[in-house]
């Protein structure tokens, strides 16, 4: 099964995965954990609340995943977290690896996605339109917006003296459609 969390900047994605990852765990499963190269905000993968783990695969965008098919045999599950920075080519055999088609090797292995859906300018990322055509499952992680408390779906760019905004570490926060639209 090749499933999709996604959300907006700051909606618990990366915590969501973290605390689907000690699920796994503790019933004693092998659980790989794979993040994007591109993604350099830290060395593992971490929470804005401070929960974090090591990558088991730290994967560039010129690598195959078949590259890690021996990883991914020992597995039982592969969480993946910013899955936007991967290539299309990459989300292909993320799909694949769930069928046990990444290789003459590989094993049938549900994989777990977690990202964003969405650019800053409301679009959507190259990869997740790929993801989102080929996911079994799509499910949202929810939060509000940083400007009333209606449900936020896009993540907004914005400068560090707007004002009443807390920024988020990276310089985006959650709005809702009125305020996405609105202050463009």
């Amino acid at each position: 099964m090749l499933e999709f969390y996604y959300g907006t900047v700051n909606s618990a994605k990366t915590l969501t995965m973290l605390a689907k990852a000690h699920a796994w765990k503790s019933t004693g499963k092998k659980v790989c954990i794979v993040k994007p190269a591109m993604d350099t905000r830290s060395a593992g993968v971490s929470s804005r609340v401070g929960l974090s783990c090591d990558a088991d695969i730290v994967l560039k965008a010129s690598e195959s995943l078949c590259d890690y098919a021996e990883t991914f045999n020992a597995s039982d599950v592969v969480l993946v977290d910013e899955v936007q920075f991967l290539t299309r080519a990459q989300i292909a055999d993320l799909r694949k690896l769930t069928v046990g088609l990444l290789d003459k090797t590989t094993k049938a292995v549900p994989v777990q996605c977690y990202g964003l859906r969405t650019l800053s300018d409301g679009t959507l990322w190259d990869s997740i339109q790929v993801l989102m055509a080929q996911a079994d499952a799509m499910h949202e992680v929810s939060t509000v917006c940083a400007y009333c408390s209606d449900h936020a779906v896009f993540s907004k760019s914005v400068s560090q003296g707007e004002a009443g905004v807390s920024l988020s570490w990276d310089g985006f926060i959650p709005v809702c459609a009125y305020h996405f639209l609105h202050m463009r």
